[in-house]
């Protein structure tokens, strides 16, 4: 079971596009960054546990040669043994294709099991966040205890964590 927390605003909504956020948690810190696309900008977000919101900024694609401005399709952190770097992806000489989104979050589970060796999928959650279409989720922690989502033309990110 979830519960909803304080959400995070936005400056603009998130794009619609799949996996349009990233969640780099910091315990060390006590910060959770995270970053959203929309358009030919990517938003950067700093928020303490409570969700209260830190600091944002935005990173805006570089114009290069033709007749529109690149648009950024996916936000990423990378986290390295001596560094965390954020990576985009550009539009720029690639084709989309997205799976219809819809209203509700699912938490599955995964594990193997120990007689036959095979996969075995159990559906732990799932959660409907109303009133948008969900186009990003990311767990917030390595041990699944929270979550955050985007939406299409949702301003805010909405973060979830277990009861």
């Amino acid at each position: 079971m979830f519960r909803w927390e304080r959400s995070i605003p936005l400056r603009g909504s998130a794009a619609a596009l799949c996996n349009n956020l990233s969640v780099l948690q910091l315990p060390a810190r006590n910060l959770t960054y995270f970053g959203v696309v929309h358009g030919p900008s990517a938003q950067l977000l700093s928020a303490a546990p409570e969700g209260v919101p830190l600091a944002q900024r935005q990173l805006h694609a570089k114009e290069g040669a033709g007749v529109s401005p690149p648009l950024i399709t996916q936000v990423h952190w990378c986290v390295l043994p001596f560094r965390v770097l954020l990576v985009l992806t550009s539009h720029r000489g690639i084709q989309l294709l997205s799976a219809g989104e819809d209203t509700f979050v699912h938490i599955w589970k995964l594990s193997r099991n120990p007689e036959s060796g095979y996969i075995e999928v159990e559906h732990c959650h799932g959660e409907c966040v109303a009133d948008t279409q969900l186009c990003g989720a990311r767990f917030c922690d390595s041990s699944g205890n929270s979550f955050a989502v985007t939406g299409y033309d949702l301003a805010e990110i909405r973060r979830f964590s277990s009861v």
